[in-house]
């Protein structure tokens, strides 16, 4: 499936990101998970997804980037977190929840964008994504 750059504009993606994609892609691409794992670290995916994707695409997405982001953040870490995100307390020790430390962590961060780049790929591309209209879902995730 294409993404055009009149489709960006109508979406009101912010002006450097048309300007990037115009560069790259000139005025549409066909997203597949090779394009967008090329230019990975150069556009927002979260923001692509929200305003691209129908809401149940973007749910698609959304689980496949949640569960990149706590696998690596796990991995790194090694804090005991529960299935919500929230530290483990045993005894009197609490295992604290360092956002800040994943992300000052740049290869997690590559693996983020990474899953991220190909999640949307897949869900701009599966038929969740063309059974809607291409509307945003009611979820904020700005």
């Amino acid at each position: 499936m294409k993404l055009s750059l009149k489709t960006l504009q109508e979406k009101q993606a912010c002006q450097d990101q048309v300007e990037l994609f115009e560069k790259l892609f000139g005025q549409e691409s066909e997203v597949t998970e090779e394009a967008c794992l090329s230019v990975v670290d150069k556009f927002d995916w979260d923001w692509a997804a929200h305003h691209l994707l129908t809401s149940a695409a973007w749910a698609k997405y959304y689980r496949a980037a949640e569960l990149a982001w706590w696998a690596e953040y796990l991995r790194e870490t090694k804090y005991p977190l529960d299935s919500t995100g929230r530290m483990i307390i045993r005894g009197d020790h609490a295992y604290p929840l360092d956002t800040h430390r994943y992300w000052r962590l740049s290869n997690m961060k590559r693996t983020y964008y990474r899953a991220a780049a190909r999640a949307f790929a897949r869900a701009y591309n599966s038929d969740l994504n063309l059974t809607e209209a291409k509307e945003p879902p009611n979820e904020s995730h700005d």
